[in-house]
């Protein structure tokens, strides 16, 4: 069970990643409920990413499977904040989800490496 929860963190962490770019994007160009979502993507996943790697660094198991199903908060802010119809790069988030799904066979191996690295360096 710990690895499937392990392995889901890594997606999620790299779906979060894929996803930061156009939430800052859309932050940027829109007014209202569309950019409070979209920055409270970016404050989700910052807030995410200094947890787990804490986590990763001092914590304990329970901690890291905690923070580890907290990836899905950045995910899932950032698809809240595109659901208006006059969202920038409405229908790019197909093919950022096409992109998340296989393109993390290929770097699931150095997402850990990534993770440790940054922990090493925070903590």
């Amino acid at each position: 069970m710990t690895e499937v929860v392990a392995i889901l963190g890594l997606f999620l962490f790299w779906a979060s990643a894929l996803w930061l770019p156009i939430t800052v994007l859309r932050a940027s160009m829109h007014r209202g409920p569309i950019q409070v979502w979209s920055i409270a993507s970016i404050f989700a996943f910052g807030m995410v990413f200094m947890g787990f790697t804490r986590a990763m660094a001092q914590g304990s198991p329970a901690e890291a499977f905690a923070w580890s199903i907290s990836w899905a908060m950045p995910v899932g802010l950032a698809l809240f904040a595109r659901s208006p119809d006059e969202t920038v790069y409405r229908k790019f988030d197909f093919y950022l989800g096409a992109v998340a799904a296989f393109g993390f066979l290929p770097v699931a191996p150095f997402l850990p490496v990534l993770l440790r690295q940054a922990s090493d360096a925070i903590w």
